[in-house]
């Protein structure tokens, strides 16, 4: 393993935790690229892991690998990385929702139904949702962060009705939501959501909650 392909593991690692911790760098917008030098980098004392990491996983495969731990958390170290079968797992658990994504966007849906339903909320609009307030997150949202749905599919259900700027126009300034709208933000472009998926979504919208228009 050549330490220039260690350096370009490095690089993409840098560069994608920059693009998840940072509001000014879009790793597609500068294609990943970041400010290093190779000499510097051969006086690390973590660049061994940077090799062992791309000695398992190469190209595209390793960014993805990155990414699905970066999600998990901003901070992860490049140690725990090349170690911890943990963020093998995370990545394996994250390859196989991105490899179904519609079958996850309707097992979630369904999941909110039945929420509803044990709310007693059977008859409730769907719209209902989403309203929020200065200090009450929409139902929605709590829908997420209690586990009920994925990330993914809260921002499919915003790939089909926009609902993360209206709420971005209430709760703006809030902590919680203002590190989830910057995740999602720097996340979606990874689900390579397109216009397919789009129309999946909203067929599934409509077919569960009558209200969707």
């Amino acid at each position: 393993m050549s330490e220039v392909t260690a350096f370009n593991a490095y690089n993409k690692f840098i560069a994608l935790k920059q693009h998840f911790n940072s509001t000014s760098y879009d790793f597609f917008k500068y294609k990943g690229k970041v400010r290093s030098n190779l000499n510097t980098f051969k006086t690390k004392r973590d660049r061994f892991f940077f090799e062992k990491v791309s000695r398992k996983y190469e190209g595209e495969e390793l960014i993805l690998f990155y990414v699905s731990n970066l999600i998990k958390n901003r901070d992860v170290w490049i140690g725990e990385l090349a170690r911890n079968v943990a963020c093998e797992k995370t990545y394996l658990d994250w390859k196989k929702t991105k490899q179904s994504l519609t079958y996850q966007f309707q097992s979630d849906i369904l999941s909110i139904k039945s929420s509803m339903n044990h709310l007693q909320q059977v008859d409730q609009d769907f719209n209902q949702l989403f309203i929020t307030k200065s200090d009450e997150y929409p139902q929605l949202f709590e829908f997420h962060t209690d586990g009920t749905i994925s990330l993914e599919t809260l921002i499919g259900i915003d790939l089909v009705l926009g609902c993360f700027k209206p709420w971005e126009r209430v709760l703006s300034g809030d902590i919680i939501w203002d590190d989830f709208y910057h995740t999602c933000l720097k996340y979606a472009p990874f689900l390579d959501y397109n216009v397919k998926h789009q129309n999946k979504f909203k067929g599934i919208l409509r077919k569960e909650f009558a209200s969707v228009i």
